[in-house]
């Protein structure tokens, strides 16, 4: 990682710190054909995500996955397993007084024992102290968060030989960072964050890092995807809507689970924080390293009409030419278990 060695540490650990080694070692141990499989179960697949390859390149976050399509992956581990197909038609009204609106069934995805064991290690990074989105509880004033922050870093070949005027505005490929994310949910909701920047090249989109925006250094997913994430889920519990709300998310019966080669466990997340909360990516190395983003890492969002920086919430459809939009994924109740 891009502050030196870690040493033994749990699952935990590495997910709350982002040590993106350890899920390369994790990666090899149960077969990237494994990993690969359980990226289509969550809906995600060569149709719809760019540069997918069962290797470890996939770990550090080589593919182009939209927001979308996160949040709908996402929306499983939510969900206690099952998931509901992505629709980003709302509704459709007829000029005749007729209305149309998708009736969507569930369908389990995952075994729920595996779902929550997830959202319980994802809660590691929003709760513990080192998690590289701590502070998000006092930023929503919600109690019952799970998620990722992602980081992806450029490949600065194609853009100094193609584009030398913006390569030169990274300061000659100091700033490498091509997007930053933030993928989380409560029992009720899950929202995915994208931020990339697409600069005006002679009428053309050319995607360039975005660090240094406003003189600010390297972006992460915590110092731009957290806080309109945060912000995000704060409005939404003033809507009285069936999205407000955080109650515990349920525990997974470990009991029958084998674990394998494992160190002793780090300590349960801790309280919620009190201090106040900073945007630190939580290597504190100062370099941009890619930081993968559960289930799988994604690099940027396709270009949009416009020039700057995206974000998109939820549903928003990130790779058509068209202006951003703003949409949400529900958990809906969960499902009655069966093992």
């Amino acid at each position: 990682n891009d502050d030196g060695s870690h040493g033994m540490i749990t699952i935990n650990t590495a997910t709350a710190a982002s040590v993106n080694t350890a899920f390369v070692r994790l990666s090899n141990q149960v077969t990237y054909k494994d990993v690969m499989q359980t990226i289509n179960d969550l809906g995600i697949n060569s149709g719809n995500a760019q540069g997918l390859a069962d290797n470890a390149r996939l770990t550090l976050g080589i593919s182009a996955v939209s927001p979308a399509r996160m949040a709908d992956a996402y929306s499983a581990f939510a969900n206690n397993g099952a998931q509901y197909p992505l629709i980003e038609v709302k509704e459709i009204k007829g000029t005749d007084g007729t209305d149309w609106k998708p009736n969507a069934k569930p369908t389990q995805v995952l075994d729920p024992n595996v779902a929550e064991t997830v959202t319980q290690t994802l809660e590691h990074v929003t709760h513990d102290t080192d998690g590289t989105a701590y502070g998000a509880t006092n930023e929503t004033g919600l109690q019952n968060i799970a998620g990722k922050t992602g980081t992806s870093t450029m490949d600065m070949g194609p853009l100094q030989a193609n584009y030398p005027d913006i390569y030169n505005k990274t300061q000659n490929g100091y700033f490498t960072t091509a997007a930053v994310w933030f993928n989380g949910y409560t029992p009720k909701l899950e929202a995915a964050v994208a931020v990339s920047r697409w600069l005006d090249e002679n009428g053309k989109e050319i995607q360039a890092p975005v660090d240094n925006i406003n003189g600010s250094g390297f972006s992460f997913g915590a110092s731009v995807s957290l806080p309109i994430w945060s912000e995000f889920m704060k409005l939404m519990q003033g809507t009285n809507s069936k999205y407000a709300g955080d109650p515990a998310f349920p525990a997974p019966n470990t009991s029958t689970m084998q674990i394998q080669n494992s160190p002793s466990p780090s300590a349960s997340p801790s309280a919620s924080a009190s201090a106040t909360p900073t945007h630190g990516h939580g290597h504190g190395g100062g370099t941009a390293s890619p930081t993968p983003s559960v289930p799988t890492p994604s690099m940027s969002p396709q270009p949009t009409n416009s020039p700057t920086c995206q974000a998109f919430f939820g549903l928003g459809n990130c790779p058509s030419p068209s202006p951003s939009t703003t949409n949400i994924s529900p958990s809906s109740p969960r499902p009655s278990r069966s093992h």
